[in-house]
């Protein structure tokens, strides 16, 4: 089972990797039937240099509609504001890491909210992707509710305790 997978997630690895990420997981669910859906999870900051959250907002999302294919929108979270990209790509997986031996083109979805830090100048940026289309409903729930779960204390961090 796991072989089939290599191929697919070997550009995210690359991709995980050279961003430095903060977090990164890779999730496979039973879904019953003897299948199994699966999902990458990863979370980035990254210095923006934005006066104010709603700002940076308003920017990520004006520049990515204008130069972006995803689908894109304005968020009011819990902890702030954000912006949704959605979109989708083809891979092209290599033969020797297919079970049939032939190159396969699997079609993965992205789902990447951007949150622009409260309490200063960063930017996180979560991305779930899957190839797992038949599953897409319930990977954007589960990402849903994470990005409900998002807080950015307001204790400063250079006097926090422990």
């Amino acid at each position: 089972m796991w072989a089939g997978f290599a191929g697919v997630y070997s550009d995210t690895v690359e991709m995980m990797l050279d961003a430095e990420l903060s977090f990164a997981a890779v999730g496979f669910f039973d879904v019953g039937d003897g299948n199994v859906g699966q999902c990458s999870l990863t979370v980035a900051a990254t210095v923006s240099g934005h006066a104010s959250p709603e700002t940076a907002a308003d920017g990520i999302c004006e520049i990515l509609s204008r130069t972006s294919e995803a689908e894109v929108q304005r968020l009011d979270l819990p902890c702030g504001p954000a912006v949704l990209a959605v979109s989708g790509r083809e891979i092209t997986v290599d033969a020797r890491a297919t079970t049939t031996g032939e190159d396969t083109v699997v079609r993965t979805r992205q789902l990447q909210v951007m949150v622009p830090f409260p309490t200063g100048p960063y930017l996180a940026v979560f991305t779930m992707e899957t190839p797992a289309m038949q599953h897409w409903e319930d990977f954007s729930t589960m990402m849903s509710e994470i990005m409900r779960s998002v807080a950015f204390p307001e204790q400063d961090a250079e006097n926090a305790d422990g």
